[in-house]
Order: structure tokens, then sequence, then C-alpha cells
């Protein structure tokens, strides 16, 4: 029972319900990020099995007010509002490797033409040491997102793991004379 106490949520940049785990304070662009709930999609359109925001909110309230004093609990528990993070959640990656080979494959993956069959092979192994593309979301985030008025023939792909932004996201906003 003491590890449900110590537990709380927030939304993502994505809007993807995050459960966290306060008893982790290992480093991350979300404080005590430990697993992705629900996904912003299956919360739009819950099944009945979904772990919504109304009962993320109703866990944490159920505790007693002296477990959450103090944690970032207590914002959920006295407000009944999940807080939102301006970044994703990006879970722990399998392997670790130097951040010099990380960065080197981002280099690689933007020489090689779109639908090269490497590029999935560097997301994959990316994806294994926990980085992931910067996915299109509905909102701008300043914290991963660089907004353009003009397509420069820079990469736009941004990159990001569970502890930093590798590189962020540029966002074509429109032409400036549109």
């Amino acid at each position: 029972m003491k590890a449900s106490n110590r537990l709380s949520y927030c939304l993502d940049a994505a809007g993807d319900l995050i459960e966290l785990d306060l008893s982790d304070d290992s480093p991350s662009l979300i404080p005590h990020a430990k697993a992705r709930v629900t996904s912003a999609q299956e919360l739009a359109h819950p099944r009945p099995w979904t772990v919504t925001v109304e009962q993320a909110i109703s866990k944490v309230r159920f505790l007693p007010h002296k477990l959450v004093e103090g944690t970032v609990a207590e914002f959920v528990f006295e407000k009944g509002v999940i807080p939102v993070h301006p970044y994703i959640f990006v879970p722990k990656g399998e392997v670790s490797p130097e951040e010099s080979d990380i960065e080197e494959l981002i280099k690689l993956y933007d020489l090689l033409p779109d639908g090269h069959p490497d590029m999935t092979a560097i997301e994959e192994a990316l994806a294994s040491a926990g980085v992931v593309k910067i996915p299109t979301l509905d909102s701008n985030w300043p914290e991963i997102h660089i907004l353009s008025n003009e397509p420069t023939g820079e990469p736009t792909t941004g990159w990001i793991s569970r502890q930093r932004v590798y590189r962020k996201a540029t966002v074509f906003t429109g032409s400036p004379n549109a």
C-alpha cells in the first residue's frame, strides 16, 4: 500500500495522462514520470476501462491529505486539476549509449533522404536508448518547438529523451505573406 500513496498524475505536451511515482527522483524532463497511463486520443474517446483524468484526480483525492502534503500531488488533491507539462513523456531506454553516439545517429538520420530504409533502423536504435522524434502536436510548446514563418532547408525533426531535448522540432506556422 505504501507505493500507492506516492503517486500523482500529470498531462504531457501531447495530452497523454502520465502516472508519476513521487519516490522516483531520477532525472527527467517530467519529474517523477513513471508511465503513460492513457493516450490523448483515448482520453478524447474513452473506453469503459480507460483511466480518465477524473479517475486520476479521484485516486489522488482518495489519499489522506497528510500523505500528499508537500508533494506535487498536493496540487491535484487541493485544486482537482491535473497539471500539464511542456514535454512529452519518453520511457526509459533499454540501453545507455554515450551522448555523442546519440548525437551522431541524429546527424546521420538528417543526411538520409526521406523514405530511406536506414531511417527506420536509426529510429529503432534511438528508441532503444530512450530517444524519440518529437511528434506533431495540436499545440506548440517553446520548450520543444521552434516556430518558423518560412520553410527552411534545415532539418525540422525534433528529438527528445526522458532527460534532454536533443533538438527542438521546427514548426512551420505559415507564410508571412499568406
